[in-house]
C-alpha cells in the first residue's frame, strides 16, 4: 500500500503536538474519541485511565507498556470478557495513539522522571542540539533584577541558558516547570548518560557544583567550542546549509543525525510542600521575588496613605549565588523487568463498601470531574485540591486532615483570603458557584 503524502504526515504530527501542549485533560478530545472520566497516578508512577464509554487504559510505571481494555457492549453475556490490547508504547497503533498521548502527558506532568519515546513524540516537538545538557545555571539574585520576573501575579524564573523555566502561582502553593529533556534512549545509552551525569552530582545543599571549573563554563560556550563524542565540529554543522535532497524524512540533514541529540520540552507541576531537589534553588528565587514584590507594594500603599512602614530585608545567602543544578533525565526506552508490571484495574470509585476497598498502590494524583486531587505522604500527610479556578484547598490536621483551608485571591484588590472548613460540618451548596465545596472536600477525604 502506498505511503501517505508528506503533507498529511506533517498534519498528523502537528495534531499530536497540540495534544502534548494542551492541559493534562481536555474536556473535548478530538476525532470523536471518548472523553476521560477518571485519571489516576499511583505511587509507582503507573497510570490508570477510565473513559466515559466504559473502556480503560493502564500505563506501566516505567511508561514503556500499556494495556487497553475495551468496553463491553450493553447486550454482552455475563461471562463474556472484555477485549484487551497490550503493546509497547513506542509501537502504539493509530487506534489508541491519541488516548495514549494524553495518558502519557498526564504521567509526565506529575511524575519525577518523564518517559519520552522518540517514535511517539511528534516531530515538531523535537529539537536537535549538538551537545548534551548536563546542567543548567540559574541567575544570581545579587546581580539579576528579579522584580522583572513578575507577570500578572505569576513569578517566572528562567535559567541563564534558557533551557529551563519555573512559574510560581500567585498563591505560592504550586509551581510549574518547563525544561528541555533528551528523549528516552536505549538502556545502554541511558546507563552511559547516567555515568556521565554522575560527575555533576557532587554538589552542596543548593545544587552548587564542587568543581568550580565546570560550574564556570556556560552551556553556550560548550555548544560553540566543544566537539561531540563523534569528533564532529558542532559550529560547522550549525552554520552549514544542506540542500533539500540531502535531508531525511523528518527534514534533518542526514550528515547531522549522528552528531546531534533529540530533545523535547517537558512540563511538570509540583506542590511547594513536596518537590524534587533540583527545583529547590529556583523556587527559592521565585519566592524571594514574590515576597519582595509584595513588600514594595505594601510600602507604596503606606506611602500613599501617609503611613510609615519598615521594609523587610530580603536575605540572600552568599553560597547560593550562581547555583547550578541537573535537569531530570528521561526513563530508558525499554524496561528490564516487564514481568513485574501490574495489569489489574482498580474499581475503588465504583465500590461503595469501604471495608472491601483495596488498592495495590498509594495514590499520588487524581483527576475527576475537572478537579485535581494531590496526595502528599509523610509525617503529616496532606491533600491538595485544585478546582480549576486558580483557588486552592489544603488539608490540615493528622491523617490527611480534619479541616480544609480554601485559599483564594480577590480579583480587584489582589488580596489573599483564607477560609477554613471542617470535614464534619461542611457548608451547603451556594447557587451559582461553579463547583460544590462540600462535594470536593467529601470526595477528597474518600
Amino acid at each position: 500500500r502506498a505511503a501517505p503524502p508528506r503533507a498529511s504526515r506533517r498534519a498528523e504530527a502537528r495534531a499530536a503536538g497540540a495534544l502534548l501542549r494542551c492541559p493534562a485533560v481536555s474536556p473535548r478530545p478530538s476525532g470523536g474519541m471518548e472523553a476521560e472520566s477518571l485519571m489516576v497516578l499511583y505511587g509507582d508512577d503507573s497510570v490508570e485511565v477510565h473513559y466515559a464509554g466504559g473502556s480503560r487504559l493502564l500505563l506501566s510505571p516505567c511508561g514503556c507498556e500499556y494495556l487497553y481494555e475495551a468496553a463491553l457492549p450493553a447486550a454482552a453475556h455475563p461471562l463474556q470478557q472484555a477485549g484487551t490490547t497490550r503493546q509497547r508504547v513506542a509501537f502504539v497503533v493509530s487506534a489508541y495513539r491519541e488516548r495514549l498521548l494524553r495518558a502519557l502527558y498526564f504521567r509526565n506532568e506529575f511524575a519525577s522522571r518523564p518517559y519520552l519515546p522518540a517514535r511517539v513524540v511528534p516531530t515538531e516537538r523535537k529539537e536537535l542540539l549538538f551537545s548534551d545538557i548536563l546542567e543548567i545555571k540559574w541567575p544570581d539574585p545579587a546581580t539579576a533584577d528579579l522584580t522583572r520576573c513578575i507577570e500578572n501575579g505569576t513569578v517566572k524564573i528562567s535559567s541563564v541558558d534558557g533551557y529551563a523555566h519555573l512559574y510560581l502561582s500567585e498563591l505560592q502553593q504550586e509551581f510549574t516547570v518547563e525544561f528541555l529533556c533528551k528523549v528516552s534512549q536505549s538502556s545502554a545509552a541511558s546507563l552511559h548518560a547516567s555515568q556521565k551525569n554522575s560527575n555533576y552530582q557532587t554538589r552542596d545543599h543548593y545544587g552548587e557544583s564542587s568543581n568550580n571549573s565546570v560550574a564556570d563554563i556556560s552551556l553556550k560556550q560548550r555548544r560553540t567550542e566543544s566537539k561531540n563524542e563523534h569528533g564532529c565540529d558542532e559550529s560547522k554543522y550549525r552554520e552549514s546549509t544542506k540542500p533539500k535532497d540531502q535531508q531525511d524524512r523528518d527534514g534533518v540533514p542526514l550528515s547531522c543525525t549522528n552528531c546531534s541529540s533529540e530533545y523535547t520540552w517537558v512540563t511538570q507541576r509540583w506542590s511547594v510542600s513536596s518537590y524534587p531537589e533540583e527545583w529547590k534553588y529556583p523556587l527559592s528565587l521565585a519566592l524571594m521575588c514574590s515576597n519582595s514584590h509584595a513588600v514594595k507594594n505594601e510600602i507604596n500603599t503606606c506611602e500613599k496613605s501617609n503611613h510609615t512602614s519598615a521594609e523587610a530585608p530580603v536575605l540572600i545567602s552568599p553560597e547560593t549565588h550562581g547555583a547550578v543544578s541537573c535537569l531530570p533525565t528521561a526513563l530508558p526506552l525499554s524496561c528490564r523487568a516487564p514481568h513485574l508490571h501490574r495489569w489489574t484495574f482498580c474499581d475503588f470509585f465504583r465500590n461503595q463498601d469501604a471495608e472491601k476497598y483495596s488498592c495495590p498502590q498509594l495514590i499520588q494524583v487524581v483527576w475527576w470531574q475537572g478537579v485535581f486531587y494531590r496526595f502528599i505522604y509523610g509525617k503529616t500527610s496532606i491533600i491538595e485540591v485544585y478546582p480549576g479556578d486558580d483557588s486552592f484547598f489544603k488539608s490540615e490536621g493528622p491523617f490527611l486532615g480534619n479541616y480544609f483551608i480554601h485559599y483564594t485571591i480577590q480579583k480587584g484588590t489582589k488580596k489573599r483570603e483564607e477560609k477554613m472548613y471542617s470535614v464534619n460540618s461542611l457548608p451547603p451548596d451556594v447557587p451559582g458557584n461553579p463547583y460544590s465545596i462540600s462535594s470536593i472536600i467529601t470526595q477528597a477525604t474518600k
